[in-house]
């Protein structure tokens, strides 16, 4: 574990989880892309998701599933279903945080965007006050858990 990685210390997004499971917390960025995007991180250090162990792996897969099912029961037929991203091998690939992580956006009905628009910095980051950030957090939290 680096003493600088930002999602080893829980504390730095605590305010952020909208779903926990054994292995991995869900988060809703600071700044996020998409009225559906979310970030997946597991608990324990990685740099790489090669670099997970098999259980934390599996876990990995069902959070997605999860999130997925709960997206589609939430939303019905205006849910279309999810792209993921994720950088793996440091700063040379786009991996600005030295811990695994993936984002994952929820895609529905009527968005006009691609995840490489997002990778390549085209889509503005949706700006919440602290309030209304706090807010999206409990009303996900509801939904996911």
């Amino acid at each position: 574990m680096s003493d600088m990685c930002e999602f080893c210390d829980k504390d730095d997004f605590e305010k952020q989880i909208v779903y926990t499971s054994s292995s991995f917390f869900v988060l809703l960025p600071r700044k996020p892309k998409s009225a559906g995007h979310l970030m997946l991180v597991p608990k324990k250090h990685t740099d790489t998701m090669g670099g997970m162990a098999s259980e934390d792996a599996q876990d990995f897969v069902e959070v997605i599933r999860h999130i997925s099912e709960k997206a589609a029961m939430r939303e019905g037929d205006k849910y279309l279903g999810y792209n993921t991203l994720s950088n793996n091998g440091g700063i040379s690939v786009g991996q600005h945080v030295p811990h695994f992580h993936m984002h994952m956006f929820l895609r529905y009905r009527n968005e006009d965007y691609s995840p490489l628009e997002v990778l390549a910095g085209k889509i503005e980051a949706r700006i919440f006050s602290g309030e209304e950030h706090k807010q999206l957090v409990e009303e996900l939290s509801t939904i996911y858990t």
